[in-house]
């Protein structure tokens, strides 16, 4: 479950819903059913991602909920995904490699970036529902800080269906990739900062 939230920017409700014919492997994608606004859309698989998945479909055989509760024809609660990241953050003491994991929930502008470098992704929303757009705009120009104040020294990716609200970012694309998100024409937007 944890590799689905961070690796595909999952919240734990959309964790909670997910079916076993969600996961669509050729594609490498997994759709979200009722996701925000009661709208389904769809969350690109990383080969991690995928292998994790398949590991643990041979391992717990899920039928109808990928992640079943304790009776098996209902779906995983909330509480139970939470309770997940405690016991991870038990396990990474236990293992002795908490120094190494920090765990938390923040916003992005809000997360602590190491001095030593490295590599910086974000997903925000795309404005695909009406009047968000302009709400977004702000966000994407937050991002833009974030990247300029917060993470010299880094390569910064971008995951974006909306090239207009990524123009708000005002940052020079060093590399421009394409995606789709369902029916969506997305890009990863790479930038080297200094």
């Amino acid at each position: 479950m944890l590799t689905l939230i961070y690796s595909s920017g999952l919240r734990v409700s959309e964790i909670t819903n997910i079916k076993t014919d969600d996961i669509i492997r050729n594609k490498m994608l997994l759709r979200i059913r009722q996701a925000k606004g009661n709208k389904d859309r769809y969350a690109i698989l990383s080969e991690i991602a995928l292998k994790a998945l398949e590991k643990y479909w041979r391992a717990y055989h899920p039928t109808e909920w990928f992640f079943p509760g304790v009776h098996k024809t209902n779906q995983i609660s909330i509480r139970a995904c939470q309770h997940a990241f405690e016991t991870a953050k038990k396990n990474a003491l236990t293992a002795g490699v908490d120094r190494l994991i920090e765990f938390g929930v923040c916003d992005y502008s809000a997360t602590p970036v190491p001095s030593s470098g490295g590599v910086v992704i974000l997903n925000p929303e795309y404005g695909e529902r009406m009047g968000e757009e302009d709400k977004l705009k702000e966000t994407y120009k937050g991002i833009g800080d974030f990247f300029k104040k917060k993470c010299q020294g880094y390569t910064g990716y971008l995951f974006t269906g909306n090239l207009d609200l990524a123009k708000k970012v005002l940052l020079r694309t060093k590399k421009r990739l394409s995606f789709f998100n369902g029916p969506i024409e997305c890009r990863l937007l790479e930038y080297d900062l200094y």
